[in-house]
């Protein structure tokens, strides 16, 4: 097996000129390697810099400094090659069924339009929407419209899987089943992952390993590994192990969270 990490980032820096003044600095040399099938999970403050890591990552952000790696090959500022994006937002096109729009990627992508059907239809079924596929956005809750993003994302079967808050603007119940099914998603195709939230609980539930990072300018504050094994069982969220993880990381997040009040995931 290579040696080579699936995902590199090597002294990545991001800044936004300002009409006055010097550049604001979001992201401050952030480095780090991610092993192929792993489940990352990117935690912070509002304002840290996540969503731009992970754009610069996906390639429609340019970085000011610094290098992407994927498979060992340079792909900074190189949207497409290899990854796929799931948006807090479903963001599905209105005009397009659930079936046309997972199928809409791989038509993009020259799949021939039998084949994306196909392809289409069997990620529809893993995410267990089958009997939606002709449903328009609009007739769709708000969950079942993030589990056809999730499918259109899989269906063009990247090596990497970007994920921004897919779950955050969900009621409690509905995210908690999402997770779940995201879950059991990962564990058949191992896709590696990196996942954004707000929520220390989400983070340790879905994540093999979580990124603490600290208020803008976004720095890497810690790395820790989440000692729980797999498969995940929601039981876990009530072991003591968990509980002291998540006090943990709030511990860690607190100078952030006064700057950011509105973090989720606290505990009480």
């Amino acid at each position: 097996m290579s040696n080579t990490p699936k995902l590199e980032l090597r002294e990545v820096s991001k800044s936004f000129p300002r009409a006055s003044g010097a550049p604001l600095t979001v992201l401050d040399r952030i480095a780090l390697s991610v092993p192929d099938q792993e489940f990352l999970v990117i935690l912070g403050p509002s304002g840290c810099g996540k969503s731009t890591l992970l754009k610069i990552i996906d390639g429609t952000e340019p970085c000011t400094t610094g290098t992407v790696l994927l498979d060992g090959a340079d792909v900074t500022g190189r949207p497409g090659t290899g990854r796929a994006m799931v948006f807090q937002g479903a963001d599905l096109l209105p005009w397009q069924t659930a079936l046309g729009n997972v199928m809409f990627g791989l038509i993009l992508r020259g799949v021939p339009k039998a084949e994306a059907r196909e392809r289409a239809m069997r990620y529809l079924e893993m995410v267990g929407l089958t009997a939606f596929a002709d449903s328009y956005p609009h007739q769709l809750s708000g969950g079942m419209q993030q589990r056809v993003g999730i499918a259109r994302a899989l269906a063009v079967e990247p090596e990497l899987l970007l994920m921004d808050e897919p779950f955050g603007a969900l009621d409690v119940q509905t995210r908690d089943l999402l997770q779940e099914e995201l879950l059991r998603i990962w564990e058949r195709d191992r896709k590696t992952v990196v996942f954004i939230t707000h929520s220390i609980e989400e983070a340790i539930y879905l994540g093999d390993r979580i990124v603490v990072m600290g208020a803008r300018p976004g720095r890497i504050e810690t790395v820790l590994q989440v000692p729980f094994p797999r498969p995940r069982r929601e039981s876990i969220r009530d072991e003591p192990e968990f509980r002291a993880l998540r006090r943990q990381i709030w511990d860690q997040l607190k100078v952030g969270a006064q700057a950011a009040p509105d973090l989720a995931g606290a505990p009480a």
